[in-house]
């Protein structure tokens, strides 16, 4: 089978007296990668943690089953894993290797059985900081 493409299918018992009615019609998709997450809503930002939401994706036919969250952290690596969620949970709580007031970058990434999306495009959160 190709992923993404529609299939129709239609089964039916056979005996020694011989075949029976068919079944209805049954329509597959079969199941492809994820759609990348393409949304991301600041829900709190502390000294020592942000913590995002965003909306889930196209599962591609196959639950996600968790994201990984990749981030840059401004060291030059550019995006890196930061953590997987642990379930298909759409909230996450940044909160180790953080600095208040800096600038972080994560970006998302949907897992199912058949592998990984496409990364999301990046969201930008600042650590909170004393207001000047």
């Amino acid at each position: 089978m190709t992923t993404g493409v529609n299939y129709t299918f239609r089964v039916r018992a056979s005996n020694e007296v011989g075949p029976g009615l068919y079944s209805n019609v049954n329509y597959v998709i079969a199941a492809r990668v994820p759609d990348q997450p393409v949304s991301s809503v600041l829900v709190t930002s502390t000294a020592t943690s942000i913590t995002f939401s965003w909306n889930q994706p196209y599962s591609g036919g196959s639950p996600v089953l968790y994201y990984k969250i990749l981030w840059d952290a401004g060291l030059g690596q550019g995006f890196v894993p930061y953590a997987f969620t642990i379930d298909s949970e759409t909230t996450f709580i940044a909160n180790y290797g953080l600095t208040t007031g800096i600038i972080y970058a994560f970006r998302i990434i949907s897992v199912n059985a058949i592998g990984d999306s496409l990364p999301s495009q990046q969201f930008v959160y600042v650590a909170a900081h004393v207001p000047g």
